[in-house]
């Protein structure tokens, strides 16, 4: 009886199994040659997956010049701190000579902010950052073997 019921478990593996497979192949045949090769690329490499938050503009009626500069920048960018902390100039009704030019900092200490003037729709986001570590020291010259892939 239990070698009967072995015998079940097994062909019931075997058709899962087959199944899978199937499934694979039906991928593999939806890719060209090249994402397949890019795949044995990544899988046979050291690579390391981090992310980095990224300012997000949101789709405001006014948009705010300094939160409009900062669309798609990281904190990681290296002028962030530059950016994050440009004043914002604008016109007012002068006197009789026409309009005048003021300045405002940010509203917080560390710079502009997500959410830190009313009607503001930014909001931080994630995107995921590869690196890939194929173990060459320097760039392989025009012709070699890695380029005609």
């Amino acid at each position: 009886m239990r070698l009967r019921r072995a015998e079940q478990l097994l062909r019931e593996l075997r058709a899962v199994s087959d199944a899978a497979l199937d499934g694979i192949r039906d991928l593999r045949s939806r890719f060209s040659d090249g994402v397949i090769d890019a795949a044995r690329l990544v899988s046979g490499s050291r690579m390391k997956v981090t992310g980095r938050p990224v300012w997000k503009l949101g789709n405001p009626p006014n948009p705010f010049p300094p939160h409009v500069a900062l669309e798609g920048r990281s904190p990681q960018d290296g002028d962030w701190d530059a950016v994050s902390i440009q004043p914002y100039e604008y016109e007012v009704k002068g006197g009789g000579d026409g309009p005048e030019l003021r300045e405002r900092g940010p509203f917080q200490i560390s710079g502009w902010a997500p959410g830190d003037h009313a009607g503001c729709q930014c909001s931080w986001d994630f995107e995921a950052v590869l690196e890939i570590d194929i173990g060459i020291d320097s760039p392989p010259a025009h012709g070699d073997d890695l380029f005609d892939l």
